[in-house]
């Protein structure tokens, strides 16, 4: 049984926390999800409990989990959301970690991140969906501290889904992490103290560790 840990915090400069954690551990697999919704809509941090719910309600039902089926289950909860939160939109990042079949998956859209930690180096392994990260060249090797950063090429809107990116990785001997851009940018790159940060800023871990949730509001939700 993995021991999973939440940790989250409104940024100073938001006026509520907008992101959401999930997790669910079936006899086969776990999935765990996080989600940053932009501070622009009016219902953000609405949009990302329910979503998170929906995707996590379907995602219970299987008794393995595809990055397919979990692509499946996201574009469902959009369809059932689409009237009710069609200003919203925002970032997420997935995880599989199938037991039986020895196979891990990343799912991401947008600026979450996922990553392992081995020691104290995290490698991270899913793409960044930002203007900043697909004009990377030489003269900008930095796209995490460009302006561009903010501008997002995939994004999560309720109202027209667009397919994230799957990618298979070894979990091996480290903690699975999955954080949002104000965590894994702002709080580990820029060193800003956490309790000073700006954005929004969140981290959920998958390790062999006890499990611990220490967050601001309720953006907490595991299924059984």
């Amino acid at each position: 049984m993995r021991g999973v840990s939440w940790n989250s915090q409104r940024g100073q400069e938001c006026h509520d926390n907008r992101d959401m954690g999930g997790y669910f551990a079936g006899e086969q697999f776990t999935f765990a999800l996080i989600v940053d919704i932009s501070q622009r809509g009016p219902r953000g941090a609405g949009f990302a409990r329910d979503w998170t719910r929906h995707v996590l309600e379907r995602v219970r039902t299987h008794r393995s989990l595809s990055p397919e089926e979990a692509i499946d289950a996201m574009r469902q909860a959009c369809q059932a959301l689409r009237r009710e939160y069609p200003a919203e939109s925002g970032s997420y990042a997935a995880v599989i970690i199938d037991s039986q079949r020895h196979t891990a998956f990343g799912i991401s859209c947008g600026d979450c991140r996922l990553g392992v930690l081995r020691g104290e180096h995290i490698e991270w392994f899913s793409p960044v969906h930002t203007l900043a990260a697909s004009l990377t060249n030489a003269e900008n090797s930095t796209p995490e501290l460009s302006p561009n950063r903010h501008i997002l090429t995939r994004s999560l809107k309720a109202r027209r889904f667009t397919h994230p990116e799957v990618v298979p990785f070894e979990p091996g001997l480290g903690s699975v992490l999955l954080a949002t851009d104000g965590y894994w940018v702002e709080h580990l790159i820029e060193q800003v103290p956490f309790h000073q940060l700006a954005d929004d800023a969140s981290c959920l871990m998958l390790s062999a560790g006890s499990s611990t949730v220490s967050s601001d509001c309720d953006n907490w939700l595991v299924l059984s």
